[in-house]
């Protein structure tokens, strides 16, 4: 079993893997950077149920990321993406579905883009739009 929060290389999906998680590859929750992981189990029995409940796949299009991935695409310093977070591609999905689903879950950090949700787990509830992203968000008429 893979110790809780730690950066370990990228963990064998296993039975036990399979079984609780599986809708979810530990690569495409990593590092895109180097594959450093970092496993939180409340954050992935979160994501494993935001899966059910959407009832179809979703594709993360970013989750843990090390200190020079982060620092090389712009991210944010203090990002909780250097811990877990996860940006999910909103293609194909209906966003305010997602969101009303990912708060009912206990995600406390939601980010709006223009074609993705950031979700994470922090200890005061957050949320903001990202640049040029209020446009899709406008509420539905």
């Amino acid at each position: 079993m893979i110790e809780e929060g730690l950066h370990k290389k990228l963990p064998v999906r296993d039975g036990d893997w399979k079984d609780r998680w599986p809708n979810f590859w530990p690569r495409e929750l990593a590092c895109r950077h180097c594959s450093q992981y970092y496993h939180d189990e409340k954050f992935l029995e979160k994501l494993q149920a935001l899966r059910y409940l959407v009832d179809k796949p979703f594709k993360i299009n970013s989750g843990h990321r090390c200190e020079e991935h982060n620092r090389n695409i712009g991210g944010a310093k203090k990002s909780r993406h250097l811990r877990i977070a996860v940006d999910i591609s909103l293609q194909g999905q209906d966003r305010w579905m997602m969101v009303d689903l990912a708060k009912s879950l206990g995600f406390t950090g939601i980010g709006y883009g223009s074609n993705f949700l950031h979700l994470d787990m922090r200890e005061s509830p957050a949320e903001w739009f990202y640049p040029d992203s209020k446009q899709y968000w406008a509420a539905p008429a």
